[in-house]
């Protein structure tokens, strides 16, 4: 499956893989390299690392929860 997202500074497009339908890892090949604040920067390379290293995706009602074992994040749809 395709996945997109946007960072808070750049985009990202890549590919959930998955084994027997369980969701496993992200593979994200493609982000932007646009400038931003420092801030926003180590953001960005928190939120892709836990992307990258992911161990367990989940889908629980209309949230989205990727652990990463000691990290983890958090997506809720709006409307």
């Amino acid at each position: 499956m395709t996945v997109s997202g946007f960072t808070g500074c750049n985009t990202f497009k890549g590919k959930l893989n998955s084994v027997n339908g369980q969701s496993t890892n992200f593979t994200l090949p493609a982000v932007t390299r646009k400038m931003c604040l420092p801030e926003l920067i180590t953001q960005e390379n928190n939120m892709l690392n836990i992307l990258r290293s992911a161990t367990s995706i989940e889908l629980i009602n209309h949230t989205l929860v990727i652990d990463s074992g000691d990290k983890f994040l958090v997506f809720e749809k709006t409307n």
